[in-house]
Order: C-alpha cells, then structure tokens, then sequence
C-alpha cells in the first residue's frame, strides 16, 4: 500500500496466513486468518516550524500545508479472526494488538453480515478498544493528510497540535467504542453510519457514507463526518465532507 505513486511517504503491507479454511458443522464453513501489518509514514508532521499570530502554523503557499518539522512514524499490528460463514449469513470475531512505538493498542470486536432479500443484506460491526495514551485507534485513515497537521477539528482557539505531538504528550490513554450498520444492494447502493469513540483530540465522530459502482470499475461516494462531537469548536470546524470518484485499472491499482 502506498499513498502517492508519485512521491510515496505512506507505505504499508500486511502478511496473512491462513491454517484453517474449511467446514466445521451444521454446513457451515470456517476460516481461520492470522495476520501482522506495518506502516510507515516518512514526512510524518512533527511540532510546526513557523506559527502565525492567530497560534496556527504558518501554510505552504505552494502544497497548502502547513509548515512542520518531519519525522518518521512506524506503526505495526498482529491480528487474528475467525470467520464463521452459511445460507448467506456471516460473522468474524477478531482480536488486534497494535503499537505505535509510543503507545499500545488492543482491538475486540465481530462483524456480521444477514441477507433480508434478493440482493439486499444487512452488516454490522461492533468494536472496544483499549489503549494507552500514545497510541490512536484510528491513526492513518480517510482524513489522514489533514489530520497529520491537525490531530482535531476542534481546536478551541488554541494551537493545532499534529497527530505525532498528540501521541509524544499522550492524549489517547483510555476505553474505546466503534459501531457500524450498513445496508448493502450489491453494486447499486451501499450505506453505511457508524459511531466513534476515543480519549483525546477529535474523539467522538459519527458518520454517514453512501457509495454506487455504475460499472465493475467505477465507483463513486459521499461521506460526511461530524468530527469532535462535544468538544469546543469554532463554527462548522466539527464538520468534514469527502466526495470519491475510483476507477480501478487493475484489482491492485485505482
């Protein structure tokens, strides 16, 4: 996985083994997937390197982002799942440890999946997460190349810290929640809404994606977040939108 082809500064990939893949009763078939991943981040932000009057970063004229020290990020992962599957019906209990060299991580949760009718199913997550305080959950996502800059919307005034500065003053320490319901109709529509919860900058979320594919290769999407749900914010700071268009040239390339 990298972010840019042209100048590449996230990279990762994931390693997964599978020792069981077969039935285990009642019809039902079973797999059983033991993984490790790793990323890297090469230009990740640090502590701004010039800051304006109004206590944020001065901003790169050409790239629009702001003006930071860089550093190296490494996150790693273990994980393991078991997939129970029949008549259409699905459900994954897994468990994830992960690191960010500064802080710790620990993922519980399933996900299952119930067709209702025709080309139309059901899909759910639930997740608990446990971390210590220089560890984030969510830490390389949708709005990662704001978020380095700016680890929360909500900035109440005060000077935008970046993803890293949060995780070196350990500000994520603590109990976590995710939840996820999707309604999928094949190619035609998928929805998800989901909810967010963690100690620290930005953490409450909840969110709304709506996605079509009108060929095999084209997809397009809306999704919108309400970001730093109960923390101080300056007008629509706690609102994020991302509109999507993929065209897929080859099954790993988009």
């Amino acid at each position: 996985l990298m972010d840019n082809l042209a100048r590449p500064s996230v990279l990762g990939g994931r390693l997964a083994l599978r020792p069981f893949d077969g039935f285990c009763g009642g019809g039902k078939s079973c797999v059983l997937s033991i993984g490790a991943s790793g990323v890297v981040d090469l230009q990740a932000a640090a502590a701004a390197a010039a800051v304006g009057r109004d206590g944020l970063p001065e901003v790169d004229e050409g790239s629009w982002t702001p003006l930071v020290e860089r550093e190296v990020l490494g996150l790693a992962a273990v994980d393991i799942e078991l997939l129970f599957a029949g008549g259409g019906k699905t459900f994954k209990p897994y468990a994830d440890l992960a690191t960010s060299f500064r802080g710790v991580g620990l993922h519980l949760g399933a996900s299952a999946g119930l067709p209702i009718s025709g080309a139309w199913r059901l899909a759910a997550q639930l997740e608990y997460r446990l971390s210590s305080g220089g560890y984030a959950p969510d830490h390389i996502g949708t709005f990662y190349d704001l978020e380095r800059y700016q680890a929360s919307l909500a900035t109440g005034g005060q000077q935008a810290l970046s993803k890293n500065e949060a995780l070196e003053q350990g500000l994520y320490g603590g109990h976590g929640l995710l939840a996820q319901l999707g309604l999928e109709g094949g190619r035609a529509l998928s929805l998800k809404v989901g909810y967010r919860y963690h100690p620290g900058p930005d953490g409450s979320q909840l969110w709304a994606r709506v996605v079509t594919e009108p060929t095999s290769r084209l997809t397009v999407g809306v999704l919108g977040v309400f970001r730093a749900l109960g923390q101080s914010s300056r007008g629509a700071d706690g609102i994020a939108t991302l509109a999507e268009a993929r065209y897929r040239v080859t099954p790993y390339l988009y």
